[in-house]
Parts: C-alpha cells; sequence; structure tokens
C-alpha cells in the first residue's frame, strides 16, 4: 500500500481579493527592537529583504492582488504580474501582532511582522481575516513551544 506525503501547511485555509500596503515602522511610531531577528524565506532572502524589494517596487501605494492563508504562512500576489512579479511570503512564525481596523471609509488588517514593519491588508472584512490569521499564528505559536 503505498502512501501520501502532505504538508498541511500547504493547504489554504482562506484566500481574498486585498490591497496591501506595506508601512515603514517610523511612519505610524510601531516600535523596532534594535536585534530584530533576521530569520530567512523559503530562498535565503530574510523577511526585512522582500518588503524591501515590494516597497521599492511600489512605494507606499495600495496594491492590488490575492492572499492566501496556509496552515503556516501568508502569500500575496500582485495582480500585475506582467512585467515583474513581487510577491510577499510571511512565516506566521514571524507575526508580532494582528490588529482589525473599521472605520467608516477604512476597513483594515495591520500585522506588524517581527522586523517592525507593519503589512496592512485593505479588505472588506477586516474581523474575520484578523481572525483567521490570528488562529494560524497562534496554531504556529502552539506547535512551536
Amino acid at each position: 500500500m503505498s502512501t501520501i506525503s502532505m504538508s498541511a501547511g500547504r493547504w489554504a485555509l482562506a484566500s481574498a481579493d486585498v490591497e496591501v500596503q506595506v508601512i515603514d515602522s517610523g511612519a505610524d511610531g510601531a516600535h523596532v527592537p534594535e536585534h530584530a531577528e533576521v530569520v530567512a524565506a523559503p530562498f535565503g532572502q530574510s523577511l526585512a529583504w522582500t518588503l524591501d524589494r515590494f516597497q521599492r517596487r511600489f512605494g507606499h501605494a495600495w496594491v492590488p492582488g490575492r492572499v492566501v492563508l496556509t496552515a503556516d504562512a501568508l502569500d500575496f500576489r500582485p495582480r500585475q504580474q506582467e512585467d515583474s512579479p513581487t510577491p510577499l511570503a510571511l512565516r506566521m512564525g514571524e507575526v508580532v501582532s494582528i490588529e482589525a481596523v473599521s472605520k467608516l471609509f477604512t476597513k483594515l488588517v495591520r500585522v506588524e511582522v517581527s522586523s517592525g514593519r507593519v503589512i496592512a491588508f485593505r479588505c472588506r472584512s477586516p474581523f474575520v481575516f484578523a481572525e483567521q490569521l490570528q488562529m494560524a499564528a497562534g496554531a504556529v505559536r502552539a506547535v512551536a513551544a
């Protein structure tokens, strides 16, 4: 009898069309830890390097695209991929805090990462998306403990 190897981290828990903005830590008063850990991404780049690359490409503009949440990571792919895609891949272990913000015309989820930066996801139902992110991040922390 053959067995099939499956990684639960590859299963999509949620996906949504969102707009993303990477916010510098100094822009919103977030605290940058002096000894922020450098965590290597799957291809050897740190999260800080990935966010710098994303910000150089798009600046502070809102970038439309699709986000997919798995058990251990969050993957964002911009819609405009014709010239050079600049995806974001965030492991849930790098998440420091998650906050849903819903005002009259602003509905977003703010995710602070270990590098001290904030990734803002503008979406239709921020409280549902924030809860899904918190559940995934909590599960990763529980497994790591």
